[in-house]
């Protein structure tokens, strides 16, 4: 399989996907949470003022996703999704199950599931050879594997992002630059929507049924400028609107997009998330940087506690421009979640902290 010329395949893979902050001296505008039911646009601010969004608690009806918190698991409808604690192996249970190995010297670095495909990256240890993926349809049981002899070829590191159209990996090109390759995984047909300038790069890649987006980044030491940019077909864009070199993830959604600030480099695991809605601007509060998803009609990110007597919180920006509270950690005291996972029709997490651990995971409607 060649690759195809990139402007004439991007367009068609990503028509298939699509199926700015308060300063301390300018106190936001507060806005009463919206009824959420898309019959209205939600009162916001501006890009420089945006409005403070009040959170609604809509809590899910969460179940237990396995015996205790390891090893984690993703699932979706009768599928689960899991990874040894060693690293060594993917389970994948369901009506056809099977494992995966991770091959010598290597470990299970990511696992990603939708209502069709699984999928299972394994990195190599001494970080030196090419990543191996092995891409399971669930209908089939067929497996197919992309690797260092792949066209394109994987490389070493970076993210990888299953869609319900296409798989998103990086690949290095002709000339050695850092490019995001979309393949369909149906049909196995890539192309190279973006390449990073040279002195360039980029993570963070989330796909959404709206678009693409990375955070774009320069090799300036010690903190380099990232800015979270739309990948089209045409050309990269940046989000507008965002403080310059001072963006983490983002996503699309239908009227806008919602991404994370970083406002300390020394705390990068401290973010600040906001979000555009046909033009007006939202604060969405606290989060935790690399916490933000897109996960069946909506964006959520992890609030860890702010308070020694407090909850961590799973936050969704859900559609109509409305802020959720979707779980709360059990208990009270400091707790933390990590990163939601995705699994088509369902989200799973998993909470680690004082007033106890537990992995849940709740349907979507």
């Amino acid at each position: 399989m060649r690759v195809r010329t990139w402007y004439a395949a991007t367009a068609a893979l990503l028509t298939l996907l699509v199926a700015g902050c308060s300063s301390s001296d300018d106190d936001p505008q507060r806005v009463a949470d919206p009824d959420g039911t898309g019959s209205s646009k939600p009162d916001g601010g501006t890009a420089a003022k945006p409005a403070v969004a009040d959170a609604k608690q809509v809590l899910l009806d969460w179940q237990p996703a396995g015996d205790g918190v390891e090893p984690a698991v993703t699932r979706s409808g009768e599928w689960a999704l899991s990874v040894a604690t060693d690293g060594a192996t993917a389970t994948l249970d369901g009506p056809t199950p099977r494992t995966i190995k991770a091959g010598p010297g290597r470990r299970v670095s990511d696992v990603q599931l939708t209502d069709a495909w699984a999928l299972v990256v394994a990195q190599d240890e001494q970080e030196v050879r090419p990543a191996t993926a092995t891409l399971v349809e669930l209908a089939t049981g067929k497996e197919s594997v992309v690797d260092g002899e792949s066209d394109p070829p994987t490389t070493t590191g970076g993210d990888w992002s299953l869609g319900a159209a296409a798989v998103l990996r990086p690949t290095m090109d002709e000339k050695g630059g850092y490019c995001l390759v979309s393949t369909d995984p149906a049909t196995s047909e890539s192309a190279l929507p973006y390449c990073a300038e040279p002195g360039t790069g980029f993570r963070d890649v989330r796909a959404s049924p709206y678009g693409v987006t990375i955070t774009a980044f320069d090799d300036a030491q010690p903190i380099s400028c990232r800015t979270p940019t739309r990948v089209d077909a045409d050309q990269p864009r940046p989000l507008p609107d965002i403080p310059e070199c001072k963006g983490a993830e983002s996503v699309l959604t239908e009227q806008g997009a919602v991404w994370a600030v970083v406002e300390k480099e020394q705390r990068y695991e401290a973010a600040h998330y906001f979000a555009s809605y046909d033009g007006a601007f939202f604060d969405l509060g606290a989060g935790t940087t690399g916490s933000l998803i897109w996960c069946g009609d909506s964006a959520w990110f992890v609030r860890d506690t702010q308070k020694d007597k407090d909850k961590a919180r799973l936050m969704r920006w859900a559609p109509g421009g409305t802020l959720e509270v979707a779980y709360e950690s059990p208990g009270v005291g400091a707790g933390f979640l990590e990163a939601p996972r995705c699994g088509g029709d369902s989200i799973t997490l998993t909470a680690l902290g004082e007033g106890g651990d537990e992995q849940v995971t709740a349907r979507l409607s």
